[in-house]
């Protein structure tokens, strides 16, 4: 039943009241006029006719809602042709998409109508209303009807719910400051930086000092820190004197400034360094009231890591992770070289192993499935990454869409793999499959063909789409507004790429059948390092050498003219931890290790790097000598064979 002091109904938005008058300046806030009935005996008689209207009413609305909703999310004719014309095209937000004409960009609805011109040098998504463009180098901002809401002239303009963060530099004003949604002045554009609101506070900076502004553009914290960070579950970060505290909305210095290092409050708690008597930093955690409930004796090595889904990631001694509950108690045994917490589950590497396993929150195994990579979503289904494809798991570790799409190695990714998967948005997520884009439902059905070069996340039921050089939206139906003549081309493109593909498995595949067995090329490295990093006894089957105190690197090594180092393993029997850099890299004349740019990163030791003949080679490892030192001692095997095999 709908109320009678109900203006919509909750379901559908029907309006209930009998008259109402929209407000000028936004479409999302009603004044509603109440209609008094004339006899008081008859207010029961009108309020069940209004109920039954209602819900009529209701039923009707939301058929024509929703056949109104399923029509501008697919693609008519109309829109295909009114959206030719434009270079570049951005997703719909608001019902508005960004659109590139001649150079300029405007916004078109779902009829493809261009409702704001194509007049901006640059132009935003909406959200709450209000679009960030630029003019003459200079940015501004419109609402949904193309009025200026903030005048062009800032550096930047970043836009949250209901304010604005501005950097000024116009008619000699230089500086940041704070504008609400209206886009009037709060706080003057004074500060070097400024931070957006958290617990009703936000962060500035003023001649290198760090305190805190309200909404009201008051400075309530003065700015007189080192450093600070935005508050989290009521406290702020600050830095006097080289140590780190904890400051209240009321600038009390509530927790001392005493630890060498901190971060931020995380569900209660926040990670820090204090030194111990011999002056070596261990990591802990304190409540707000500053008492370590988690106590401060693990391994800085690796950094600290916020509390978070009820663990604290860790280091032992020995380097490797673990976790622990907010008592300290341990949850996750020290045994892994890596550790992601989520929601749901946890992402599991062990420290002498390249394989990822899926834990539930307690530590328990979810699955004796293993992974060259897993990534978690929040669609509640899993990406994982095996054998060079990628499909989706559910939580309880089942295979829900097979491991068929493509994924290729990246040395930035934090796995190494990045999958042909993405999360899936509206119900959809975009894959690829023999270098070719399209998409699926969650149950693995194909709604979008495997033929687009190019194809982004859906927003509001359409996604921008690439094919070649042109840019052109789908929808969830498949439907597009390219050409047939650009689908067909696309199509017979997407087949030639895949019989590419089988030809050169094959070919592959005869290749190592009847190639002759391949030789073994084993570069070792061998040293041991005092708890300083200091090291002694170095050798190895190409000569090693300390680059710095923890870093190890072999002699320049030459990859024989006519002959291609596949990598293949690496072995690693240690005692002391050996961080994820541990690579090959170019050889440098001056002995710097080169830009990650440059590097071959073997963190994923599933990928087979190559090196081709002539080439300058040098293998580089970093460990961790805390507490005691130990012994280095590493091989990295690449199979040798003829260029062309």
């Amino acid at each position: 039943m709908v109320s009678d002091r109900a203006e919509k109904c909750p379901k559908c938005g029907y309006p209930v009241r009998l008259s109402m008058e929209q407000q000028e300046e936004t479409e999302k806030k009603e004044t509603i006029k109440n209609v008094q009935p004339r006899q008081k005996n008859s207010k029961k008689g009108i309020l069940i006719a209004a109920v039954v209207v209602v819900v009529i009413g209701c039923g009707i609305f939301a058929i024509l809602n929703g056949q109104q909703q399923d029509k501008r999310s697919e693609i008519t004719e109309q829109f295909a042709n009114n959206v030719q014309k434009y270079e570049k095209l951005n997703n719909f937000h608001e019902g508005l998409a960004a659109v590139q004409h001649n150079g300029l960009w405007g916004y078109i609805d779902k009829e493809g109508n261009e409702v704001i011109p194509c007049q901006y040098e640059s132009a935003e998504d909406f959200n709450n209303s209000r679009a960030i463009v630029s003019k003459g180098g200079l940015y501004g901002c419109i609402d949904t009807k193309g009025n200026e809401v903030v005048p062009f002239e800032y550096g930047w303009i970043h836009h949250y719910t209901d304010y604005f963060t501005v950097n000024k530099d116009y008619k000699n004003i230089h500086g940041c400051g704070y504008l609400d949604n209206e886009g009037k002045e709060i706080a003057p554009c004074i500060y070097s930086a400024i931070s957006s609101f958290s617990d009703g506070l936000s962060r500035v900076r003023k001649d290198d000092l760090y305190g805190f502004i309200d909404k009201q553009g008051k400075e309530v914290i003065p700015c007189k820190y080192e450093y600070a960070e935005v508050f989290s579950d009521g406290l702020a970060l600050i830095e006097r004197e080289g140590l780190y505290g904890f400051i209240d909305k009321q600038g009390n210095e509530v927790i001392p400034c005493k630890f060498t290092y901190a971060h931020s409050f995380s569900e209660g708690l926040a990670a820090v360094q204090i030194a111990d008597a011999d002056g070596i930093s261990k990591v802990g955690y304190i409540d707000s009231k500053g008492n370590e409930t988690i106590h401060c004796i693990y391994n800085v090595a690796d950094g600290m890591h916020p509390f978070s889904k009820g663990i604290a990631v860790v280091m032992d001694e020995q380097g490797f992770l673990g976790g622990v509950d907010a008592r300290g108690k341990e949850i996750l045994p020290f045994v892994y070289g890596d550790i992601q917490v989520f929601d749901n589950v946890i992402v599991t590497r062990e420290a002498t192993s390249q394989s990822y396993r899926l834990l539930d929150k307690t530590g328990n195994e979810i699955s004796t499935s293993v992974y060259d990579a897993i990534y978690p979503s929040d669609s509640g289904l899993i990406i994982v990454v095996k054998d060079g494809k990628s499909g989706f798991i559910n939580q309880e570790g089942k295979e829900v869409i097979p491991l068929t799409f493509d994924a290729y190695f990246d040395e930035y990714s934090d796995a190494g793999w990045v999958a042909g998967c993405n999360p899936f948005v509206e119900g959809v997520s975009i894959v690829r499959l023999n270098g070719k884009y399209g998409a699926i439902d969650e149950q693995g059905n194909e709604i979008v063909p495997y033929i687009y070069d190019e194809i982004w996340d859906f927003s509001e039921g359409f996604a921008v789409a690439k094919i070649g050089d042109k840019w052109g939206y789908i929808d969830t139906k498949g439907n597009g507004t390219f050409s047939q003549v650009e689908i067909t081309a696309a199509k017979q493109n997407a087949v030639t790429a895949n019989v590419e593909t089988k030809n050169i498995n094959s070919q592959e595949e005869e290749t190592e059948e009847v190639s002759e067995q391949p030789k073994e090329i084993i570069i070792t490295m061998n040293a041991h390092s005092d708890a300083s990093g200091a090291m002694s006894n170095l050798s190895g089957s190409y000569g090693v050498y300390q680059r710095q105190y923890n870093i190890l690197r072999t002699n320049p090594i030459s990859v024989p003219e006519g002959k291609v180092w596949i990598f293949k393993q690496f072995v690693n029997n240690s005692t002391v931890r050996i961080f994820k850099s541990k690579s090959f890299i170019t050889a440098l004349d001056d002995g710097y290790i080169p830009e990650i740019s440059e590097r071959h990163l073997l963190d994923n030791m599933n990928e087979s790097f190559t090196f081709i003949g002539g080439a300058s080679i040098q293998g580089y490892i970093e460990i961790s000598p805390y507490p005691n030192g130990g012994d280095i001692a590493v091989e990295f095997h690449f199979i040798e064979r003829n260029i062309g095999e």
